[in-house]
């Protein structure tokens, strides 16, 4: 993501998310892939975004979750990586989106490792608690949530989104495995 930092920096972008994540890619020399989310707000409160993968945003308006973006998958567990290799996926297979912020919502990007560990519904509930939108509630709110997908994520006994949907998808799965 640095590349998409300098691209971003060094560049008018005119707040085309898809175009950034494809000049990043075009511009990383390593080999890999992974699961990728962009956001870029504009001053009048638009959010312009592109994501490939299980990364995900949620914006909560009022306490409560009126926006989420949808993992892409090719099938259970196996997510759109994107990748440096010409193989794989680029920023022609991501979603894009825009939406308008209002006054006091709150955005939250997280990968895999949030949204398989946290319901919706827990997000909100933890959100609902940190107080007002400024820099050191956000900074709390982000640390809760971390610390919660964390503490589910060892929880041998906690039915997750990832083990529920493991569970319909697969079938004899125990929460165990």
């Amino acid at each position: 993501m640095a590349n998409a930092e300098a691209v971003v920096s060094s560049e008018e972008m005119d707040f085309d998310a898809q175009m950034l994540l494809e000049k990043a890619r075009t511009a990383t020399t390593s080999i890999g892939a992974a699961t990728v989310i962009v956001a870029l707000l504009e001053k009048n409160g638009s959010l312009h975004g592109a994501s490939v993968g299980d990364c995900g945003l949620r914006i909560l308006r009022r306490g409560r979750i009126v926006f989420a973006t949808q993992p892409q998958q090719h099938y259970f567990d196996c997510p759109y990586q994107f990748s440096s290799d010409p193989g794989g996926q680029s920023a022609a297979d991501a979603v894009v989106f825009k939406t308008d912020l209002e006054q006091g919502d709150m955005v939250v990007l997280g990968s895999d490792g949030l949204f398989d560990n946290l319901y919706d519904q827990d997000i909100e509930s933890v959100l609902s608690t940190i107080g007002g939108p400024d820099q050191d509630s956000a900074q709390r709110g982000a640390n809760a949530l971390a610390v919660l997908a964390s503490k589910h994520s060892r929880d041998t006994t906690y039915e997750s989104p990832y083990t529920k949907e493991a569970i319909q998808k697969v079938g004899n799965w125990t929460i165990s495995q």
